[in-house]
């Protein structure tokens, strides 16, 4: 759950930047085309008329580009889908910390495991894929900068007294 949280997160997080980076680009297209435009009626100049074109022209793709692939959804479902997770990942620690504190009977034990399963699969079902940059972000993220890892004392600090390992 905590790695596919991760790619998730990173995956959002990839197609953020590249709407954050069309879009900047865009308006600058904009602003250029419109100069270009201002310009031409005061100046008779070709090759403002062939720059404006070319700019207009990009801006045109970018325009396009962002019909197609709605980066800011794309970005916003996998963010959704992080969330999801995270709400599981947390509903699975809460799980564990009854477990150690003996709450649950075998039955209730196994009809809870069976529940986590069953969201869990609901969840990827519903998941878009991710690309390789993202897995390769994630795994930076967990393996090297230690993201979502805690120490024994630092899990101890987060918990209630009773659920501590060294109480």
């Amino acid at each position: 759950i905590v790695w596919t949280h991760k790619i998730q997160e990173k995956q959002s997080d990839i197609y953020k930047w590249w709407y954050n980076f069309w879009e900047t680009i865009r308006i600058v297209a904009g602003a250029v085309t419109t100069s270009g435009i201002i310009a031409i009626l005061f100046l008779d100049e070709y090759w403002i008329k062939v720059i404006t074109a070319g700019i207009s022209i990009i801006t045109l793709f970018i325009d396009s580009y962002l019909k197609v692939y709605d980066l800011k959804v794309l970005s916003n479902t996998h963010k959704s889908s992080a969330l999801d997770l995270l709400k599981l990942r947390e509903e699975t620690i809460s799980v564990l910390c009854d477990i150690k504190l003996n709450k649950y009977t075998e039955e209730t034990l196994i009809e809870k495991r069976d529940y986590i399963s069953q969201r869990q699969m609901e969840i990827y079902i519903n998941m878009l894929d991710c690309s390789d940059k993202a897995v390769e972000k994630a795994s930076e993220s967990l393996k090297e900068k230690g993201d979502s890892t805690y120490s024994e004392e630092e899990i101890d600090s987060f918990l209630p007294i009773l659920a501590r390992k060294n109480k």
